[in-house]
């Protein structure tokens, strides 16, 4: 199921972000390295086998 909020509900967004970070201060917060087509590619359906490798797992770099 997809949601879509209004506007006016993420007028604090920029606050609650801010709060995550500073109460997470290891989390990732940029992802580098990657194309928009293989960020796309991370929300395809699973493979019907699960032993079947994706190569967007292989490639993948965070930045903290």
């Amino acid at each position: 199921m997809e949601a879509w909020e209004p506007e006016s509900h993420l007028e604090n967004a920029w606050e609650a972000v801010r709060d995550f970070y500073q109460a997470r201060p290891s989390a990732p917060r940029k992802l580098r390295g990657i194309s928009t087509e293989l960020f796309a590619s991370m929300f395809k359906a699973a493979p019907d086998s699960l032993t079947e490798s994706c190569p967007i797992w292989s490639c993948l770099e965070v930045e903290p």
